[in-house]
């Protein structure tokens, strides 16, 4: 509106936008903070009674190494996961020393040896829960994010655990 040549503006003009202003860092902030922008991923150990006994933030990318001594052959063997977007963990390299029992031996899988460790590369196993069962006679380890966890120390051997890659929206 006009008024003799002046536009009709209140005085109060700047306390007018702040207010607007304020309104619009609402919305945004509530918009924003509302969804989050990146979701967390946990590794979440469980008992055979789905009581969770231990749990790390982990990241999609980021490995899963499980370490362990044959129990009959006696060699050492490391299984290397990657967390992956979707909640899976995917087994892609075992490394031993030598073939044991149950290890793969000329699957058509890559096999390379350096010095006395075998490493056996290209699977296309995925997991959505990962059962394992404590051993009695050997330890069993499992590092996640610079962490390491002995499962004995979750559970008494014999007792079955589940693993699993839980994502927190």
């Amino acid at each position: 509106m006009i008024f003799r040549g002046k536009a009709l503006v209140p005085k109060n003009t700047w306390a007018i936008r702040a207010l607007y202003l304020v309104i619009i860092v609402g919305a945004f902030l509530a918009i924003v903070l509302g969804k989050h922008p990146n979701p967390s991923y946990y590794l979440v150990i469980y008992n055979e009674h789905q009581d969770q006994l231990y749990e790390i933030e982990t990241y999609p990318g980021e490995e899963v190494v499980l370490s362990y001594r044959h129990s009959s052959d006696g060699t050492p063997v490391v299984q290397i996961f990657e967390v992956k977007e979707d909640g899976y963990l995917h087994l892609f390299e075992e490394q031993y020393s030598w073939y044991g029992a149950g290890l793969e031996h000329g699957s058509g899988y890559d096999f390379s040896f350096e010095g006395d460790t075998v490493r056996v590369r290209g699977y296309d196993r995925m997991f959505s829960e990962l059962f394992i069962r404590v051993a009695r006679t050997v330890p069993q380890e499992l590092e996640v994010s610079g962490k390491v966890v002995q499962l004995s120390d979750l559970a008494p051997g014999g007792a079955r655990l589940l693993v699993q890659i839980i994502k927190i929206e």
